[in-house]
């Protein structure tokens, strides 16, 4: 209980304190406890085997994440110490991407403690992709602003190092697009690869159904209906999760487009960029009919989406024409928060992974137990 009253606290003071940097060593402190002296959790066991057993796993395992095992098991590393060091890399990646971005980082870390944090800590292959993502992430902000194209590059072989870890990743690719095409045409190209994606996959749906059909082994035949209807229900869900996080940004962009009060500190052009990219990502609706595990990729956005809105608003009482745009400030913060907290609702506390993610969050840490 003392874990989630701890929690709690430096949350609200992240909230609050948006700038303060004790706060946030603070907080990120606590995060990396939380993270890297965890057990027990929904992977927990499938990475102690990854780990102990790496050398038989050489073929369905991307090859940094073997060679960062490979190192620990050189360093004399137990999975323990490999988890310390590895959560520590990847708050230090995402932390150094955050304060070169924005001036409000508590504001981005308290809102990533509600939503990403909980699964970070338990799908650790994902959470190195995606931190390495996020520290790209700056240079695909400074391209925006200086159209220089080494900062693209850049940002491109990050994302090629992160695909090293989780392959998944290299999906994020497609956030070039909006930087060629205009929003109609990625709009458009979202929409028919969703298509034909989902009718792919609806086709191998149908497929298991034929062949349900002939099988005359009764239990056979039963696995294949309950692996079909657990996997049409866990994909609708899914899909609902990913349209509803695309709406709560589209909803504080259209707010932030529209206030009067905050024209003249918007930046239109971070803002329609962060859009676009939003809206190219979606393609992880037709990928989530594939396999839902590409349901991650769009934790990635979330986290820029923090980023971006963040830079919107200004905890200080900056002069206008017409008010002061702090006024404008709660607003938009407690619409983020919803966002967050939906999110980690539908992923984390809704269903099983409640006791598989949450409890083990607060409830199983060598270190605070």
């Amino acid at each position: 209980m003392l874990n989630i009253i701890l929690y709690i606290t430096l949350l609200l003071c992240c909230l609050c304190f948006q700038k303060s940097k004790v706060v946030y060593l603070l907080s990120i402190s606590f995060l990396w406890i939380l993270f890297g002296w965890s057990y027990g959790n929904a992977d927990w066991y499938v990475y102690v085997n990854r780990f102990n057993e790496y050398k038989f796993r050489l073929n369905d395992t991307e090859p940094l994440f073997t060679a960062l095992v490979a190192l620990s098991h050189y360093l004399k590393l137990d999975y323990r110490g490999f988890l310390i060091c590895i959560s520590a890399l990847c708050l230090l990646l995402i932390s150094i991407s955050i304060f070169r971005i924005t001036n409000r980082p508590n504001l981005v870390l308290g809102l990533y403690a509600i939503y990403n944090f909980p699964m970070d800590v338990v799908q650790i292959r994902f959470t190195i992709a995606s931190a390495i993502v996020i520290f790209g992430f700056q240079f695909l902000y400074k391209y925006i602003h200086t159209k220089e194209n080494k900062n693209l590059i850049y940002w491109i072989l990050f994302i090629l190092v992160s695909a090293s870890v989780h392959l998944s990743t290299i999906i994020m690719l497609l956030t070039v697009f909006p930087f060629i095409l205009d929003r109609k045409k990625i709009s458009l190209f979202m929409i028919i690869f969703n298509i034909v994606t989902i009718s792919v996959s609806a086709t191998i749906f149908l497929a298991r159904d034929v062949l349900s059909f002939f099988l005359t082994n009764v239990k056979a035949t039963t696995v294949l209906e309950v692996g079909r209807a657990y996997s049409a229900t866990k994909i609708q869900y899914v899909w609902m999760k990913t349209i509803l996080l695309f709406l709560g940004f589209f909803i504080i962009y259209i707010y932030c487009r529209s206030s009067k009060k905050m024209q003249c500190t918007l930046d239109r052009v971070y803002l329609d960029a962060q859009l676009n990219i939003n809206i190219i990502m979606l393609v992880t609706i037709g990928l989530i009919a594939i396999t839902t595990d590409f349901y991650r990729l769009y934790q990635i956005v979330t986290f820029t989406n923090y980023i971006y809105i963040a830079n919107q608003i200004d905890t200080n009482t900056q002069k206008l024409k017409k008010g002061y745009i702090h006024k404008s400030t709660p607003i938009i913060t407690l619409l983020m928060i919803s966002c967050s907290c939906l999110a980690t609702y539908l992923l984390s506390v809704r269903g099983s992974n409640f006791y598989s993610v949450i409890i083990p969050l607060f409830f199983k840490n060598t270190l605070l137990s």
